[in-house]
């Protein structure tokens, strides 16, 4: 499995700039980063919709990702053929900062698809996507095993998109040395099809 990479042309600063104004709108998690948006694979793990806030936070943060990042929205969803649904979140942004150091990321395989209201196992083309936004001075990246055996690592770029395979197995790099007052804040998504539709998410 490989990486494919594409430049969408973004203004990563201003986007920056809105992401830390919209700081009141992020979520803790952890204590340990923030996501800005309703995250699938974080808020949608209990199978009773009254006791999961997916669906209360995607209301919320859709209504504020759409009003502040329309533009950015728009150019994914051209890029990818798709389009957004009620009932799953527009792609979001993670944010670390300092707590994050030492911190080990998991390794894993993306399979938020399953906790979507809209799944169904005749899904097609499951893939992810990373754009950097902002970088510390310590840098950021992944960690990928292309034959679930050799690792290796992808420096992120600012203003990349970095799409893979949801089932190549991963990892958030995990040197991260965020001084203090820096954010490493990258744009977050999925991509997946079902029934001949395409849709982006978070």
């Amino acid at each position: 499995m490989s990486i494919k990479e594409f430049d969408l042309g973004l203004d990563c600063e201003s986007i920056a700039k809105k992401v830390i104004d919209n700081r009141s709108n992020w979520v803790d998690r952890y204590e340990l980063f923030y996501t800005f948006g309703a995250a699938a694979y974080l808020d949608n793990k209990n199978p009773k919709p009254s006791l999961n806030k997916y669906q209360h936070r995607l209301k919320k943060y859709n209504k504020i990702l759409k009003s502040e990042f329309g533009g950015v929205i728009e150019s994914l969803c051209d890029y990818f053929k798709a389009e957004l649904h009620d009932e799953i979140a527009c792609p979001g942004f993670h944010i670390f900062d300092e707590r994050a150091n030492g911190f080990d990321a998991s390794i894993h395989i993306d399979t938020p698809y399953s906790n979507l209201s809209i799944y169904s196992d005749d899904f097609k083309n499951a893939r992810s996507f990373t754009v950097l936004i902002q970088k510390p001075s310590s840098g950021a990246g992944l960690y990928v095993w292309d034959d679930k055996k050799t690792k290796r690592f992808i420096d992120y770029q600012i203003g990349i998109m970095y799409i893979h395979d949801c089932g190549l197995l991963h990892q958030i790099a995990n040197d991260l040395n965020i001084s203090k007052d820096e954010y490493r804040i990258t744009l977050q998504g999925h991509v997946i099809t079902f029934s001949g539709k395409t849709y982006i998410y978070f």
